[in-house]
C-alpha cells in the first residue's frame, strides 16, 4: 500500500507557488468593481432554484435551500442544499434544473446529512 502524503511532507517548492497563487488572488480581490446583475442569469438561477426545491422538497420536506452571491466576491451565485436523504423520481427534471449550473457537487457531511452544491458563474458581471 502506498503511503500518502501529509502537509508536512508537501514540497516546499509547491508552498511557494500556492502562496504566490493566493497573492494574486489577493491582489485580484483589492481592485475596486463595478458590476452589475446579469438578468438573464438571474433567470436561468430561479429557474434552477424552482426545480430543485420541487425535485427535493417531494421526498426531504425538511431540506434546507439556500441561495446567495459567492463570498469570494467573483460575481458568482450559488444554491446550497442540506437534507439527510436524496431520492430524485424525474431524474430528467432534476438535469433541467442544473443545466444551468457552472459546477455542480454532492458530498456527505460528518452529521450524516448530505450537501449538494451548485454554482452559477456570471451573475454579476463587470461593467
Amino acid at each position: 500500500m502506498a503511503e500518502q502524503n501529509t502537509y508536512n511532507e508537501w514540497p516546499l517548492e509547491e508552498d511557494e507557488k500556492f502562496e504566490a497563487f493566493l497573492e494574486l488572488f489577493r491582489q485580484y480581490l483589492e481592485i475596486p468593481k463595478t458590476r452589475v446583475v446579469n438578468y438573464k442569469r438571474v433567470a436561468e438561477i430561479k429557474q434552477a432554484y424552482d426545480a430543485i426545491c420541487k425535485a427535493v422538497l417531494a421526498e426531504s420536506p425538511d431540506a434546507k435551500i439556500e441561495w446567495g452571491k459567492s463570498a469570494l466576491d467573483t460575481g458568482a451565485a450559488y444554491i446550497r442544499v442540506e437534507t439527510d436523504c436524496l431520492i430524485v423520481h424525474d431524474i430528467r427534471a432534476f438535469t433541467e434544473a442544473i443545466q444551468y449550473a457552472d459546477n455542480f457537487e454532492i458530498f456527505p457531511l460528518i452529521d450524516g446529512n448530505l450537501r449538494m452544491g451548485f454554482m452559477f458563474n456570471k451573475f454579476l458581471i463587470d461593467v
